[in-house]
């Protein structure tokens, strides 16, 4: 088998763990995902995250809170994060998983067609993505390429990522306003985001954030569409006669890890950041409680939407999400 795997040790520990535990308590099969990066076209991965909530789970299938998936995806900085899924077959270690083995001519770990659909979502255009199966005891690794293969991983006692990836980051400010019919909030906050991440798209292409001198190993890039007067990041509304004028400032300090040195790359990257980062924000307002406070008609509010900072302790750089210091709306006649 081929292998362009690596995998942490404590890793494999987990996943082998959160499996036998479900099998012998519910039974049923258990879903999570694989954390870390790509170099060099191998995946590394240095950390695991179990599945909490599920749309459905069962002894034979489990498919996953897509919104979890997203808010874990959402922690992480471009280039780093989700690498692949895990999941159990805990039928093979019950008492008739021979009878099951004869009827499906399957072994233990095997990787469905349903776990090949699966993956292939999951994976959409990437080239490499990893897939692990187990038992609770044993456990198989499948990359999705053209097609799915099963490989070998090496197995290792800790992977550093600052040792694959420089760290690039760029200061952005970003005003955007818009006259928006008048709608349920939800509504108009979804649209929003929508408009907001096509106007940064259109304003910040890779050529805004062309720079003289890249430097060797990371560092901090200059950008024309920069600006370090360190603005609140701030959402208002106004009500005019039948239109709402909406009006969104965001100023972004993004940071992305990449092993790549083309200045293409490393520019293009950072600004999918900066889009990202900005629709965060806007979900975040979106998916909060203040919107039930703000149903009914307003002449003005003003909301702040937090900010990130990037957290460099953990087994990958992972983006915190501060609260807005004035977390609740003012409404202004």
């Amino acid at each position: 088998m081929k292998s362009n795997v690596t995998i942490q040790r404590d890793v494999i520990a987990l996943v082998l763990s959160h499996a036998l535990k479900e099998s012998r308590t519910s039974g049923n099969e258990v879903i999570g995902w694989l954390l870390g990066f790509l170099w060099n076209g191998e995946i590394y991965v240095c950390d695991a995250v179990p599945c909490t909530r599920y749309k459905r789970q069962t002894k034979f299938s489990a498919e996953a809170d897509p919104l979890e998936e997203a808010e874990l995806a959402s922690k992480y900085p471009r280039n780093v994060g989700i690498v692949g899924l895990y999941h159990s077959h805990p039928f093979s270690l019950g008492r008739n998983s021979s009878l099951f083995r004869d009827l499906f001519d399957v072994g233990d770990i095997f990787h469905s067609h349903t776990d090949e659909i699966t993956m292939k979502s999951r994976a959409g255009k990437r080239k490499n993505y990893l897939s692990i199966v187990t038992n609770g005891i044993d456990y198989a690794c499948f990359v999705m390429r053209n097609r799915v293969e099963k490989v070998s991983a090496r197995i290792v006692d800790s992977i550093s990522y600052f040792d694959a990836m420089d760290a690039y980051q760029t200061g952005v400010d970003i005003s955007f306003e818009r006259a928006m019919e008048r709608k349920v909030l939800p509504r108009l906050m979804r649209e929003l985001g929508r408009e907001l991440a096509e106007h940064i798209d259109s304003t910040i292409d890779v050529n805004a954030l062309r720079v003289r001198n890249l430097p060797k190993k990371g560092g901090r890039l200059a950008s024309p569409v920069a600006d370090s007067r360190g603005k609140e990041n701030i959402f208002r509304a106004d009500e005019e006669d039948d239109k709402i004028l909406a009006e969104v400032h965001i100023n972004l300090n993004p940071v992305i890890y990449t092993s790549s040195k083309k200045k293409s790359e490393i520019l293009k990257a950072l600004r999918n950041e900066i889009i990202d980062d900005s629709a965060y924000l806007v979900w975040k307002l979106l998916s909060s409680r203040m919107l039930d406070r703000l149903k009914g008609a307003v002449k003005r509010i003003e909301v702040g939407l937090g900010s990130f900072e990037i957290d460099e302790d953990g087994p990958l750089p992972q983006k915190i999400y501060n609260e807005p210091e004035r977390s609740v709306a003012r409404k202004r006649s």
